[in-house]
């Protein structure tokens, strides 16, 4: 895990989508979807939330993580 995974998380909580959040990065959503899912591979827990569009939500583990992310 690396501090650029928690910006990524806390982005795209934020902007409530993982289009959004990954074009503020200048990625593409398929490129910010594999750093999300690292991330909760990496800490062993699902911490989004993913329903069909619009938007993206945290898990209740998510939202404890939140906490973890840089400002």
């Amino acid at each position: 895990m690396d501090i650029q995974q928690l910006r990524y998380f806390k982005r795209v909580v934020d902007d409530g989508s993982l289009s959004k959040a990954a074009a503020s990065f200048f990625m593409t959503p398929q490129a910010m979807r594999k750093q999300i899912n690292n991330l909760e591979n990496e800490i062993g827990v699902e911490i989004l939330l993913r329903p069909p569009p619009p938007g993206c939500f945290p898990w209740r583990c998510g939202a404890s993580a939140l906490r973890l992310c840089p400002a």
